[in-house]
């Protein structure tokens, strides 16, 4: 654990870029995920599913998956009271005509309602209950910082079953870093 949180302490200090390789953005979520197993006695589990190689060289925003991992850990498995689990998977798929990285991150919590969705990825500041409001807004961050760098046919969409399950999937165009890119990190 102690080997977990100096590596995501570097990596939290290292390097200003903002876009990375994913293998990077889930190196850093396994660090995560392994402090967090330790916090809840190894009761929750997270599973990859990467379509193929080539998906761990493509570009995503640093920090993406973090608050996302966060959000169905604290907010969808905590309430349930039970083991819980997290899919983390990642495929290319068409967005808009192009190719674009699907990542979607799946919950077996204790699901949202539309008007919960609607509020996590509009940053509702107009709420009334402002601590629900502060749980969620890393969401909607995520979400802005995509659509204000792509486009808005890319960034956030949520999905979820009452009970049963929330998957946040994040829609990005489809670039790979470079060999010489790769070679200088």
């Amino acid at each position: 654990m102690t080997t977990a949180l100096a590596r995501l302490l570097k990596n939290v200090s290292k390097g200003t870029a903002s876009m990375i390789p994913l293998r990077e953005e889930l190196d850093l979520i396994k660090d995560y995920f392994l402090i967090q197993q330790y916090r809840y006695g190894g009761s929750v589990t997270i599973e990859y599913q990467i379509q193929s190689d080539e998906l761990y060289n493509c570009q995503i925003h640093r920090f993406s998956l973090q608050p996302i991992i966060e959000n169905a850990l604290f907010h969808g498995i905590e309430p349930k009271g039970a083991a819980g689990r997290i899919i983390v998977s990642a495929e290319a798929e068409e967005i808009a005509g192009e190719k674009g990285l699907m990542i979607r991150v799946t919950d077996n919590g204790i699901g949202m309602s539309e008007e919960m969705i609607e509020k996590v990825l509009r940053e509702d500041t107009d709420s009334h209950n402002k601590t629900e409001f502060f749980r969620h807004v890393g969401i909607s961050n995520v979400n802005k910082r995509i659509q204000y760098d792509f486009g808005p046919e890319y960034g956030i969409t949520i999905t979820s079953r009452q009970g049963e399950f929330t998957t946040m999937t994040i829609r990005l165009p489809y670039v790979l870093f470079t060999e010489k890119q790769l070679a200088e990190r």
